[in-house]
This record gives structure tokens, C-alpha cells and sequence, in this order.
């Protein structure tokens, strides 16, 4: 039972921090990771309340709980907190909201898994490995994908908006509907193949956006860059910021801590500036204008401030130690 539990709460946490990762560009918040993985659990109660008092009241039975009300419900609830993040602004591009969209349904995952195992009693060590690959990861990666549409969608229109998240969320409502009927008619061998195809391959599917719309973003930012007249060697800074703590970490007893780190930082901010620059070319968010001029001066403000710190002569030598096809971008998009 304890290995049944530390599995059911790790291996989630472990498929969290690999998504974590992939977000090169925008500065790694950690806070607002945890805010949303708190959500997650926070809306699994939520639903739990909800549904129990459904059934409760004979309402629902718990076949209809389970095929219409737990997709529908659930979904929604993790949804809302992406959806929130989105309204604020505090997305920048498809890939954070892919990660915080995880994180809400990895914290949902991680809370119903809790239960489950508790009320199993002598749930086994397969039982426990087979609901993370599958039902887990499948609360993560629809959350995810709503996350990265909402990220992908930002500057648009609040109608335009709610257009594709509508539709993005029945569509994830739908999968979660058909897992759940294919559990439902399932059993053994074939049930826990069925399940963890579908919790692995949404995974992938998710994993296949991320690695797309990195590559989009890193052509958008150096646009972006090129049209403020930002010189190359800056461009590849911001678009380049995992390389340079690549870099940055294997000269750091040369450099310095203190200084190594502000040079991570400072690549980070660039790539920061750089995908505000663009939010702010395609925005058709008059009413947020205000707001995203004030990202991008505290942005800046930064920067020059790091110009300060580092100096001239560290930050051209950073960006000698750039590999050379990468500075070989062209100088237009």
C-alpha cells in the first residue's frame, strides 16, 4: 500500500517536472506552478462535493456520474483555472500554458488518486503504476492542452477567445467521455493496454505541441526582436536561453556564480521581451494594451538594469561562446 501511494503521488510529479522543463522561454514561475497544481487538488474536492451531493439526491446514478458528469464537470473546473491565468495575462505562449495546465491536472490527478487508494485498501503495486499512466495522465494532458491553446490564443480577441477554448474543452471533454466508456466495457489485459494507450499517447500528442510551438516561438521572437532593432547577438540570447545556461554553467567557476546567473537571467529576460514584443505586435486586445506595456517596461527596466551589473565586456563574451550556425541566422525573418 505505501509503494502503491509514493507511486501514485511520484511518477505524476516526475511527468510534471519533465513538461516543466520544456518551457525554455518564459522565466519559470514557480509560484504560479504551484498555484495551479494547488488548484488541481482544489477542483477535484470541488467536483467530489458536487457529484456525491448529485448522487446523494438520487439525481444522478453513478454510471451517469461517470460517463456525463465527471467529464463534463471535471474538465471544466481545471479548465477554469487556465482560463483565469489567460484573462490576466499571465500566459505568454502556448508552451506555459501547456506546463501550468499540467500542473492543474497533475495536482487533480495526484488528490484523486489519494482517494482511490484509500478506499481500495489493498490496492496492488499494477493497479496503482496502471492508474498513473493512464487516468492520471489523462486529466494532466487534456488540462494541458486547453493550457496550450489558451498560451497559443492570448493575444486574440475575448470572443475569438472563448471560441476556441469552448471548443478545445468540449473536445477534451469528449476524450475523457470515451475513456471512461472504454474502462467501462473493458476488462484485464485488454482494459489496462486500452487505458494506458490513451493516457501515454495524449501525453505524446502533448509533448508533439510543445516541440512545435517552441520551434514557432523561436522564429516569432527573433521577428519580433528584429523589427525593435535588437542586434544579433542579443537575438540569439533570448532565443537561445537553454543553450546559454548550458554554456553559462560549464564556465561558472570562471565566471563567477553571481555573474552566471545574472547571465541566465538576463538571456531569459531577453527571450521575455521578446515574446511580449510579439504578443503586443498580434494583440487584438485593445483593453489589455495598458498591461502589456507595463509587462514589457518592467521587462526592460530589468534589462538595463542587468546591463549595469554585467557590463559591456561579459556580455560580449557570451555571445562569442554562442556556436557559430546558430549566430548565422539571418539577419530578416
Amino acid at each position: 500500500m505505501i509503494l502503491a501511494v509514493l507511486i501514485a503521488i511520484v511518477i505524476p510529479l516526475i511527468f510534471l517536472y519533465v513538461i516543466w522543463t520544456l518551457e525554455i522561454y518564459a522565466v519559470r514561475r514557480v509560484g504560479l506552478l504551484a498555484a495551479s497544481f494547488a488548484w488541481g487538488i482544489a477542483a477535484f474536492f470541488i467536483a467530489l462535493i458536487i457529484q456525491s451531493e448529485l448522487m446523494r439526491l438520487t439525481l444522478l446514478t453513478p454510471l451517469q456520474v461517470r460517463l456525463y458528469s465527471a467529464p463534463i464537470l471535471e474538465e471544466t473546473l481545471q479548465a477554469l483555472g487556465i482560463f483565469y491565468l489567460a484573462r490576466r495575462l499571465y500566459l505568454r505562449y502556448a508552451v506555459d500554458g501547456a506546463a501550468y495546465g499540467f500542473a492543474i491536472g497533475t495536482g487533480f490527478a495526484i488528490a484523486e488518486n489519494m482517494l482511490y487508494l484509500s478506499l481500495a485498501g489493498n490496492a496492488s503495486f499494477e493497479v496503482a503504476v496502471a492508474r498513473v499512466l493512464s487516468v492520471s495522465l489523462l486529466h494532466a494532458y487534456t488540462t494541458g492542452i486547453i493550457g496550450a491553446v489558451a498560451g497559443a490564443t492570448i493575444y486574440m480577441r475575448f470572443r475569438n477567445r472563448v471560441i476556441i477554448d469552448v471548443i478545445t474543452l468540449v473536445s477534451m471533454i469528449l476524450v475523457h467521455h470515451v475513456y471512461n466508456v472504454v474502462t467501462l466495457n473493458l476488462e484485464g489485459t485488454y482494459l489496462i493496454v486500452s487505458a494506458v494507450i490513451i493516457g501515454m499517447g495524449g501525453t505524446g500528442i502533448l509533448i508533439a505541441i510543445i516541440t512545435f510551438a517552441l520551434r514557432a516561438e523561436r522564429k516569432w521572437i527573433n521577428q519580433a526582436l528584429i523589427a525593435e532593432g535588437v542586434p544579433l547577438g542579443d537575438r540569439m540570447l533570448a532565443m537561445e536561453p537553454e543553450l546559454v545556461a548550458q554554456m553559462v554553467e560549464h564556465h561558472r567557476e570562471e565566471i563567477g556564480a553571481e555573474r552566471a546567473d545574472l547571465l541566465v537571467r538576463y538571456s531569459r529576460l531577453m527571450a521575455q521581451r521578446g515574446m511580449i514584443l510579439r504578443t503586443m505586435s498580434m494583440s487584438q486586445r485593445e483593453d489589455d494594451d495598458a498591461a502589456l506595456q507595463q509587462q514589457l517596461d518592467d521587462v526592460n527596466r530589468q534589462i538595463d538594469t542587468m546591463h549595469d551589473q554585467l557590463g559591456l565586456y561579459t556580455r560580449v563574451w557570451l555571445q562569442n561562446m554562442l556556436p557559430a550556425p546558430a549566430v548565422s541566422l539571418p539577419a530578416e525573418a
